[in-house]
């Protein structure tokens, strides 16, 4: 009769055989973990991964049913973001979340980073930070802060809750990083299609990442009839001037092109110096300064020479304001010689005739003050 040899075994979770307990080349096993140990003459040494996340070579985020592994360059990962047990398969990314807190599952990113050879750092995606865009995909799973997780480039994300959109909505980031099934309408809102939605349910939805990495520079406004103007990196809603204001800025005044259609000061309480735009404004670019003193006529100074400077064509810069009246100065930048060119100048309370650019402009149509 043959006699039936058990190795020295324990089911309890966890627990790993120790030098006292084994003697040299004695094995166990341990049935709760599925593995298998050995005491190689020096220590106890585990034989073989006992499952996948085990091996050297295998990085697995959150598994989920009728998932498949493939291989991404370096390391084997889940192929596919399913979670309902369909046949759906996926472009996938290792990453490393770097935001500093929790990403949650659908969660749209951006790449902030990447270590060597190929795990990608990410963040929230941002619509109204071109910093944090264009989106690299969606995220599989919850990821903690410095964890590592996937993300899905080109494929299906399940087990979402999708309640508040409906079947074939398309969903954009928006301003504030979420998904959502209406165009932004932030005039510097980025607009990139990231998904459609394939199944509409309160926790087994589902989405279709399309992340294309591409993102319109044109803007999308909520209303018909609004202009666009080019800012230098992409077009912008003009037909709401940008205004910024300060009640006195001394002993000067920096332009600020880059960020302001038209700049405010509204009570002038000394002389001020106006310097040259350090910016860089476009060609047949418009800028409005409106001056006011605080009842005190106050002196003014302008740069005249250099890049960004202001230089009067048919009018003379003015050296002084009217006593609580109310100064405009309309420029145009002059992209071939880099100066704000002067072409009206308008003091409230001071009779002048109009000036040549004023008789230019109201023959175009436009009413300027």
């Amino acid at each position: 009769m043959s006699n039936t040899l058990l190795p020295k075994r324990s089911a309890v979770a966890s627990k790993v055989p120790t030098t006292s307990q084994l003697v040299a080349n004695e094995i166990a096993v341990n049935t709760a973990d599925r593995k298998i140990y050995v005491h190689n003459g020096t220590a106890v040494v585990q034989i073989g991964a006992g499952q996948l996340a085990g091996l050297a070579d295998v990085s697995l985020s959150s598994p989920q049913l009728g998932q498949t592994l493939s291989w991404n360059g370096y390391a084997w990962v889940n192929s596919s973001a399913g979670g309902g047990g369909g046949p759906s398969t996926a472009l996938v990314l290792s990453i490393t979340n770097a935001s500093g807190g929790v990403l949650t599952k659908g969660t749209p990113v951006y790449q902030s980073g990447v270590v060597a050879p190929y795990t990608y750092l990410v963040g929230a995606a941002d619509a109204n930070d071109l910093t944090r865009m264009p989106v690299l995909g969606v995220l599989a799973a919850d990821v903690a802060a410095d964890a590592s997780g996937t993300v899905v480039v080109q494929g299906e994300v399940q087990g979402l809750d999708t309640s508040a959109w409906s079947l074939r909505d398309r969903l954009w980031v928006s301003p504030t990083g979420a998904l959502v099934n209406s165009i932004p309408t932030d005039s510097f809102a980025a607009v990139q299609v990231v998904a459609i939605v394939t199944r509409v349910h309160a926790s087994q939805g589902a989405l279709l990442v399309v992340a294309s990495g591409e993102y319109a520079s044109f803007r999308f406004m909520p209303a018909t009839g609004r202009w666009q103007g080019f800012n230098g990196s992409y077009w912008v809603d003009i037909s709401t001037p940008r205004v910024g204001s300060v009640a006195s800025p001394s002993p000067s005044f920096t332009p600020t092109s880059n960020v302001d259609d038209q700049f405010h000061i509204t009570a002038l309480a000394n002389s001020l110096a106006v310097l040259a735009d350090p910016n860089t404004p476009q060609n047949g670019q418009s800028y409005l300064l409106r001056i006011k003193d605080n009842g005190t006529s106050r002196a003014l100074s302008w740069a005249s020479s250099g890049a960004g400077c202001f230089r009067g064509v048919g009018v003379s810069l003015p050296s002084v304001t009217q006593a609580g009246g109310t100064l405009y100065v309309r420029c145009v930048f002059n992209g071939s010689d880099n100066c704000w060119d002067v072409l009206d100048v308008a003091q409230q309370g001071a009779a002048t005739p109009p000036s040549y650019g004023h008789l230019i402009a109201t023959s175009l149509g436009y009413n300027l003050p």
